[in-house]
């Protein structure tokens, strides 16, 4: 604002805003609020509560650092940031390369999403190696990038678990389904698997066969 200028400066804190660590250290990161209101150049996303400690700290630090100008310093955080997300989800990998690569084998993210992830690997390198410095705007779009995965990963899946209508994808959640509906019926009754599973959640018919697979080797 200027040498001449005032700014009401502002501190909330509250127990979803603490990062605890395994040595018992424990780190605040507190929510800011300015006025005159300083503009983002790109929003935090919102319920980083949903973060894991790992990527929640970093995710902060480094948005802050892209909304205060610290552009170079934002392209390494977001590069540690996909490395945090990928320690999180313990794929394998002696480098980041690797386990970028490894996440998409697993499934946990796209082809695509690959593609964006290895874009902002390469500008982290560049950040730090060769100090590097790229354009706002293709910071910005890095931004955007972090906050669909992260939405995607984290917020959007942990929302999506309270939806009956999502499909059953994981074996444990189908055998449970399938105890408590074979508990209702009859001694000797006989049926199809699909009639077993109750009429508001779904099972895809490519997964029956692994299920069923699974279900005669816990027999």
């Amino acid at each position: 604002m200027g040498c001449n200028g005032l700014q009401f400066h502002k501190e909330d804190i509250d127990e979803s805003d603490f990062e605890y660590f395994g040595d018992g250290n424990i780190q605040p990161n507190p929510r800011v609020t300015t006025y005159p209101r300083q503009r983002h150049k790109v929003a935090p996303i919102g319920h980083t509560w949903d973060l894991p400690p790992i990527v929640r700290g970093l995710y902060k630090e480094t948005m802050a650092c892209l909304n205060n100008g610290r552009l170079q310093l934002a392209a390494v955080g977001f590069r540690a940031i996909i490395e945090a997300i990928c320690r999180d989800a313990e794929v394998a990998g002696k480098n980041l390369e690797t386990m970028i690569n490894h996440l998409a084998k697993a499934h946990i993210i796209t082809a695509k999403d690959r593609e964006h992830l290895h874009a902002i690997r390469f500008m982290g390198n560049d950040s730090i190696h060769s100090l590097k410095k790229y354009r706002e705007e293709e910071v910005v779009i890095v931004a955007h990038i972090v906050n669909a995965i992260l939405t995607s990963l984290y917020i959007l899946t942990k929302e999506v678990e309270n939806l009956d209508m999502k499909p059953i994808s994981r074996y444990p959640e189908f055998e449970t389904i399938l105890n408590e509906s074979v508990a209702k019926r009859s001694v000797g009754e006989i049926d199809i698997l699909r009639n077993f599973i109750k009429h508001d959640r779904r099972i895809l018919s490519e997964d029956i066969p692994k299920f069923e697979a699974e279900l005669q080797a816990h027999r």
